[in-house]
C-alpha cells in the first residue's frame, strides 16, 4: 500500500481484481468503480485490431498511454509479472510507472541539447571538438561554410588528416599528438586546405575537457581566419620597406648628386682651358658627358625616394615603360628575366617627366 507506482492484479483475461492506493490516486478512481473492469479501460491496446485478451502481455516494456478518469491522456511505462493463484488461474501483476515527469525532463534536455547545438552553430567563430584520439566529433556551421565541407563528411576523421594544408599535415599530426599527450597549449597557428584547394590561416584558442580522474576527453578549439589580416601586415611590411629603401636611396641620391655637381664643374673649367687639339680635351668630355649622365641618375632616385619636386605632363604610357627598361634590366641582375608585354595605342598618361628624362641609356 506504500508503494510509489500504481500496482494492478488482474486476471489472464485482464479483469482487474485489485489495486493499491497509488493506483487509484494515478487515474482517479476507487477500486469499486474499477474492480472487475478490463485493464484495457485504462491502458488502451497501442493499435487496433490486437486482442484485448492479450495485448498487455505484448505491450510490456514499452510505452503506453494511460487513461484517467477525467479523460486525461498521459504516458506509462508497465511491467507484467505472473503470480501464484489458488486452482491453477494465472493472475498476474501489473505496475504502472507515470512517465510525464521523465518525459518533460527528457524534452527539457532535448531543448537545450538544441539550444546549445544552435548557439555553436551560430558562433561567428570557428568551433571544433576532438575526442581523445583527435577524431572530430563536432564541426560547426561556420567551419562548414569556410571550408565547404560538412560536418558529416569529416565526422569520425582524424582532424589534421581532415583539413590540414597537405604541405603541413605531418606537422599538424605532430601537434595534435603533443595536445592528446598533455602538452596542451592555450593558442595556435594552422593552415587548412578548403574544398577548392585555397589555403587559409586560423588562429586557434584551445581548452581541454576532462572527466572526473583529470583524463582528457575532449579538446575544444574556437578559431579565427586571419589570412587576409596576415596579408595586410605583411604588405604593410613590404610597403615600409619600400619606404625605408626609398629613403635610404634618397639620403644616397643627395651624397652623389654633390660628388657630381664637383665633377660636373671641374670638368667644365677644365675644357675651358684646354685648346680644341689638345689630346687629354676627348678625355675631360667623356667625363662630363658620364657626370651629366649620372645626374640624370640621381634626379631618377630623388624623385623615386619622395625627395624630388614633381613635374607632371602627359606622357605614353609605353614610351615611359621603355625608358626605363635598361634601367630595370640592370637592377633586376641576370638572375631575373624581364619581359615587356604592352598593349598598342594607349591613352596619355599623368607622370613624372623628369623620371623618364635620359632613362633609355642611363649607364652609357
Amino acid at each position: 500500500t506504500t508503494a510509489r507506482d500504481a500496482i494492478f492484479v488482474i486476471r489472464e483475461s485482464g479483469e482487474i481484481l485489485s489495486t493499491n492506493p497509488a493506483a487509484e490516486k494515478l487515474f482517479g478512481y476507487a477500486f469499486q468503480e474499477i474492480r472487475g473492469k478490463s485493464i484495457s479501460a485504462l491502458v488502451p491496446p497501442p493499435a487496433k485490431g490486437r486482442r484485448r485478451a492479450n495485448y498487455i502481455h505484448a505491450a510490456e516494456g514499452r510505452e503506453l498511454i494511460g487513461v484517467r478518469k477525467s479523460g486525461n491522456r498521459f504516458p506509462l511505462d508497465l511491467v507484467l509479472s505472473e503470480m501464484a493463484a489458488p486452482g491453477g488461474e494465472k493472475r498476474f501483476s501489473v505496475i504502472v510507472r507515470d512517465r510525464s515527469d521523465r518525459n518533460r525532463a527528457e524534452e527539457e534536455i532535448d531543448g537545450q541539447r538544441r539550444f546549445a547545438s544552435s548557439l555553436i552553430d551560430n558562433l561567428p567563430s570557428l568551433l571544433v571538438v576532438v575526442d581523445h584520439s583527435g577524431r572530430l566529433v563536432r564541426f560547426n556551421r561556420t567551419c562548414e561554410e569556410l571550408t565547404q565541407f560538412s560536418e558529416g563528411e569529416l565526422r569520425d576523421q582524424f582532424l589534421w588528416q581532415a583539413v590540414a594544408a597537405p604541405a603541413e599535415m605531418e606537422q599538424a599530426e605532430e601537434q595534435m599528438l603533443e595536445v592528446l599527450n598533455g602538452e596542451f597549449p592555450s593558442s595556435s597557428y594552422s593552415n587548412w586546405c578548403l574544398r577548392d584547394n585555397s589555403i587559409r590561416t586560423i588562429a586557434w584558442n584551445h581548452n581541454a575537457l576532462r572527466d572526473e580522474y583529470g583524463r582528457l576527453t575532449h579538446v575544444v578549439s574556437t578559431g579565427t581566419d586571419v589570412t587576409n589580416s596576415i596579408q595586410s601586415e605583411e604588405r604593410r611590411r613590404e610597403l615600409q620597406a619600400l619606404t625605408t629603401a626609398g629613403r635610404l636611396a634618397g639620403g644616397v641620391a643627395h651624397d652623389f648628386n654633390n660628388l657630381l655637381t664637383a665633377i660636373t664643374g671641374y670638368s667644365g673649367l677644365a675644357l675651358v682651358n684646354l685648346e680644341e687639339r689638345d689630346p687629354v680635351r676627348n678625355d675631360i668630355e667623356e667625363i662630363k658627358k658620364a657626370s651629366d649622365r649620372g645626374a640624370h641618375l640621381t634626379r631618377q632616385l630623388l624623385t623615386f625616394s619622395g625627395n624630388h619636386p614633381r613635374n607632371t605632363r602627359q606622357i605614353s604610357f609605353n614610351d615611359a615603360v621603355h625608358s626605363v627598361e635598361r634601367l630595370v634590366r640592370v637592377m633586376a641582375g641576370e638572375k631575373i628575366h624581364v619581359d615587356l608585354s604592352l598593349e598598342k595605342d594607349l591613352p596619355l598618361v599623368v607622370a613624372d617627366a623628369l623620371f623618364f628624362v635620359h632613362c633609355t641609356h642611363p649607364f652609357r
